[in-house]
């Protein structure tokens, strides 16, 4: 919203308008940058878009993420994990309705799919046993030694009754 304030309403004489440009299937096959559909949920992304558009937010807003953090430390901060056991990921959500919602975590390898599985509730292929002691604010990992070195993706995907979505995600690597 920010950027839209900034860059378009604040220079209407210079703007003809905006438009939104809705990506596709992404090679980085990510469902949180510049994702504003996922599987049929409406994303948070919308709500800013309906607000900067009309003035108003829709009447059900996607649950928000203001915090994801894997031992402290944010995805705009170094992710390495230092050990292989009880790596702790702290996740703050709310709904701006004030209703339930649901958490739902899933590891991916950093750059193939190799190992993953496929289940109709999972939001993205995954890898099972690392995700431990999921609840709504926050889960552990744990590692294997074969794990040293390797790069993964948690994604973190916060749904309300209604089918809207927020998502977020952390870049992680395993030190060897």
């Amino acid at each position: 919203r920010e950027h839209y304030q900034n860059d378009i309403v604040a220079h209407k004489e210079l703007c003809l308008g905006s438009y939104v440009f809705l990506w596709g299937t992404k090679e980085e096959g990510s469902p949180v940058w510049f994702s504003l559909l996922y599987k049929g949920a409406l994303l948070e992304p919308i709500d800013e878009i309906s607000y900067g558009w009309k003035g108003y937010y829709p009447a059900n807003r996607a649950p928000a993420i203001t915090r994801f953090t894997l031992n402290g430390k944010s995805n705009y901060q170094d992710a390495t994990v230092y050990k292989l056991k009880k790596n702790y990921v702290l996740l703050n959500a709310s709904d701006p309705e004030k209703k339930a919602y649901t958490v739902e975590y899933r590891l991916q390898p950093g750059r193939s799919l190799n190992g993953t599985v496929e289940t109709p509730d999972a939001s993205v292929p995954y890898l099972p046993g690392i995700i431990q002691k999921e609840g709504p604010g926050g889960c552990t990992l744990h590692f294997k030694r074969k794990h040293r070195g390797w790069s993964f993706k948690l994604f973190v995907f916060v749904r309300d009754d209604q089918n809207r979505l927020s998502t977020s995600v952390l870049p992680i690597w395993v030190e060897k």
